[in-house]
């Protein structure tokens, strides 16, 4: 959680969606909170990895707002973007394992729409 001109900005858990070579993505509900008004939105991140197996730990690098959808901010919640950058919860080192897990629940997610 972060604050920006007078609103609590707040990034929820990132589910991934793809992990390929050493590139991360994924997408993050968000919402930005102010005096008058509270707001939710989307934004689709990326970022680069370097994976230590022994010590199970992936340190993401770089992470970029690639997309963001907003629609009940002005100009889509781009005042934003340079506050979300900073809060980004991609911008440390994560366990392995958690990666791991959550994107096998996305391409199960995936498998299972595919058969639907």
């Amino acid at each position: 959680m972060t604050t920006y001109q007078g609103a609590t900005i707040s990034i929820f858990q990132p589910q991934i969606e793809s992990w390929t070579g050493n590139q991360l993505t994924g997408r993050a509900a968000v919402r930005v909170k102010s005096a008058s008004s509270t707001d939710y939105g989307v934004i689709w991140i990326s970022a680069r990895t370097e994976v230590d197996k022994v010590n199970r730990v992936v340190t993401l690098e770089g992470p970029s707002i690639t997309k963001q959808n907003s629609p009940t901010l002005p100009n889509n919640g781009y005042t934003y973007t340079t506050a979300l950058l900073k809060d980004l919860p991609w911008n440390k080192t994560v366990p392995l394992d958690l990666l791991e897990a959550d994107l096998s629940v996305t391409n199960a997610e995936r498998s299972r729409r595919r058969t639907s």
